[in-house]
């Protein structure tokens, strides 16, 4: 007769033909009262991982139709909604689980921070980090956030750590038995079609030149419908709209062209910018980790992750994607890159010192010149915006900490933004709207500079700040229309 712990453990084990047992479960905060976990993020896993088939998915709590039974039956022991790492691997070992799956995530400043671990057979074999962004107060894009990372950890772990185990087998349909066979009529197949593309670039740009724009666009969308997996002929059609104006509808053909060609880099990533270009940034960062899955080792990727983590004004995380290229040696848009995220973070010397190291070894001034130019002036902008709040707890609170090391970070962060932009190579033709933008980054400065003063005992600075603050986005209305 076996004993009780051996026939727990037969009760609770998996068939030996069905797929090993991975259990997900959310562990409890680290500090008291500190945020509790994301379930949403849990049942994306599960689901994730349900769709793949490589693992019996089991989701901490009740709702779980292998965990309930079990939990009910008291043959887990005392169960917490929240786990420590210890419970979570106990209460696998009575489910049969050999996998163990356990995260944390928090919301703070609008984003999702989440990291996780995956364990085998009590054995730590991979552990991630995610922070991704999503709009406060919005509960379809907590979903959609916590669905992106889901998504993303299966597809990292589908490569690395789950890659011995077999996938679900996908149902074929049996063969027909022998019989009366109809007589089919074998239809004959389209022409297949090559996409000429610089004879469809030639004809567009014909098209428009004669003021046909209607006639250009429609012959761009027909040579996509006839040639699908063109990815010529798909450039083609961005670029055209992008050149109509219309940059929405061009940044959604680009995607649209991604999810179709995945295979095809070079169009998810012209996506990335074109989203970013029309502030979807969010959209953006989940392409790049679309982008991430598919080619991790690669090179413009790390960079174009740097390009969204500025677009999102985090400083830190551009500098973390381009180390590892300096480290291999010099690259001058990675130079580049980490130069602004340096400004952003307020480390004026070391802006400077990368973009001049990048104006000397690029081959390519001008576009990364303009780069600079859209990065720079819209962390100008945002800092002027923020700067109203700034100057009313200022004037509420001139004692505090809090305020004076606020006051003090955009002091240095002013000052940084004005030395990298005058450090930069002016293109030709350009000086006069990049004299502009020096004025408007200056007067950033002396705003900054004001409030300081006003905390040092100056009355009168509080008043200066406040005109320089609409002088300074005046100096930026004026730049922004410059040609050059």
């Amino acid at each position: 007769m076996p004993t009780p712990l051996l026939a727990l453990a037969l009760i609770l084990a998996p068939s030996p033909t069905t797929p090993p047992r991975l259990l997900i479960a959310p562990l409890i905060p680290l500090k008291k009262d500190g945020p509790l976990p994301s379930s949403s993020l849990g049942n994306h896993l599960a689901d994730e991982l349900d769709a793949d088939g490589r693992t019996v998915p089991i989701m901490w709590g009740l709702s779980d139709p292998i965990f309930r039974p079990a939990a009910l039956e008291g043959k887990l022991g005392n169960v917490p909604n929240l786990p420590t790492r210890d419970q979570a691997l106990d209460v696998a070992r009575k489910l049969g689980a050999n996998y163990v799956f356990v995260y944390r995530s928090d919301r703070k400043d609008g984003k999702l921070n989440a990291n996780a671990e995956l364990i085998v057979d009590g054995r730590s074999v991979w552990k991630d980090a995610k922070s991704m962004n999503a709009t406060l107060g919005s509960k379809d894009s907590d979903e959609d956030t916590a669905a992106s990372v889901a998504r993303t950890w299966v597809q990292i772990m589908i490569g690395d750590s789950l890659k011995s185990l077999t996938p679900k087998k996908t149902l074929s349909t049996p063969e027909a038995t022998q019989g009366q066979n109809p007589v089919i009529a074998v239809p004959t197949p389209p022409p297949a079609v090559n996409t000429d593309v610089s004879s469809l670039d030639a004809r567009i740009a014909d098209l428009t030149r004669a003021g046909k724009p209607d006639a250009a666009l429609a012959l761009a969308r027909d040579a996509v419908d006839a040639d699908p997996l063109s990815v010529g002929a798909r450039m083609c059609l961005v670029r055209l709209l992008a050149t109509q104006g219309n940059a929405e509808a061009a940044a959604e053909e680009a995607r649209r062209a991604a999810e179709m060609l995945p295979d095809k880099p070079e169009l998810r990533m012209d996506a990335i910018r074109r989203l970013i270009a029309i502030g979807k940034v969010r959209e953006a960062h989940d392409q790049i980790n679309e982008l991430r899955v598919r080619f991790p080792q690669d090179k413009p990727t790390r960079r174009l992750a740097a390009e969204v983590a500025l677009a999102e004004d985090d400083g830190e995380t551009a500098i973390r994607e381009v180390e590892p290229l300096l480290k291999d040696g010099d690259d001058p848009e990675a130079r580049l890159l980490r130069g602004l995220a340096r400004a952003r973070l307020g480390g004026g010397d070391g802006a400077v010192a990368d973009l001049k190291a990048w104006a000397a070894g690029t081959t390519d001034r001008t576009s990364g010149y303009l780069f600079a130019l859209r990065t720079l002036s819209k962390m100008a902008e945002k800092a002027a915006d923020s700067i109203p709040s700034l100057l009313q707890r200022a004037a509420v609170q001139p004692k505090s900490g809090a305020v004076r090391d606020d006051l003090d970070n955009a002091q240095r962060q002013a000052q940084a933004r004005a030395a990298a932009w005058e450090s930069l190579p002016v293109p030709d033709g350009g000086q006069a709207r990049h004299d502009a933008w020096t004025l408007a980054h200056r007067m950033m400065s002396l705003v900054a500079a004001d409030l300081r003063s006003y905390l040092g005992g100056s009355e009168d600075a509080l008043t200066a700040a406040r005109i320089d603050l609409g002088e300074a986005k005046q100096a930026m209305k004026v730049a922004d229309q410059k040609k050059g």
